[in-house]
């Protein structure tokens, strides 16, 4: 399996844990704020080979504690990255996989130790994301469906959303915790930074206020739902390196 981002030390990736970090290359989606836009449409970046980051591990057997697989969507690449997982646990090193949801049935076989899944929208919105051949309402079941299983997965899990002003509205983060995760034990709001992105247009946008968030925050707590924001995230999930 070829990775195509390698970050061999990081202590924010990981809830308490000092982790190494690759990151995987293509998507299903097309979110148009997404700041990791040469993963999406190019491989034309470096590749580092699943040996490479295999004998990294070892190496650092002892001081490396996780590895956190992003992406990109990773479970796109299937049985690689379950194989490639499998082989990491044999190390006795944890896992943190980021995914937006879309494949469930890859999910499930994936034998990680913490899950952090983007919710990218409303359901009313979320065709806004999705690439123009996807059919929405069997993506919005996958996704549902995915959801489901983290929140009894029984180990440790966080939902996130990007707070993206007009494609994330109060009401939007209303219809998120009442229909897609109510009772979650823990969503992060990432508040929206200016920067490189698909569409270049979303680089101008002006981010929502402190206040705004904490608002959005407060809808969260009404479902049952612990939320917290994450002011000096950019967006969901990690940021590519080379």
């Amino acid at each position: 399996m070829v990775f195509y981002g390698f970050q061999k030390t990081t202590l924010i990736d990981y809830p308490g844990a000092f982790a190494s970090l690759v990151f995987t290359g293509g998507c299903n989606f097309r979110c148009p704020y997404c700041y990791n836009p040469e993963l999406v449409n190019t491989h034309t970046i470096p590749q580092y080979g699943s040996k490479e980051i295999i004998e990294h591990l070892k190496k650092q057997k002892g001081k490396i504690e996780a590895l956190c697989i992003s992406g990109g969507e990773p479970l796109l690449y299937r049985e690689r990255l379950i194989n490639f997982i499998d082989e990491v646990k044999s190390l006795d090193i944890k896992i943190k996989l980021d995914t937006n949801g879309s494949q469930p049935q890859w999910l499930k076989k994936a034998n990680v130790d913490y899950i952090a899944m983007d919710i990218k929208t409303s359901r009313e919105k979320y065709s806004q994301v999705f690439m123009q051949n996807e059919n929405v309402e069997e993506m919005l079941a996958k996704i549902s469906e995915s959801i489901d299983y983290i929140m009894t997965y029984g180990k440790d899990y966080e939902f996130r959303t990007t707070v993206v002003p007009g494609l994330i509205t109060e009401s939007d983060i209303e219809d998120i915790a009442k229909n897609f995760i109510p009772g979650a034990k823990k969503y992060y709001l990432n508040q929206f930074r200016p920067q490189i992105t698909l569409d270049e247009s979303f680089g101008n946008l002006q981010p929502y206020s402190d206040d705004t968030l904490q608002k959005m925050a407060n809808i969260c707590k009404n479902y049952n739902i612990d939320c917290h924001i994450r002011a000096g995230y950019s967006t969901e999930g990690t940021q590519h390196k080379f």
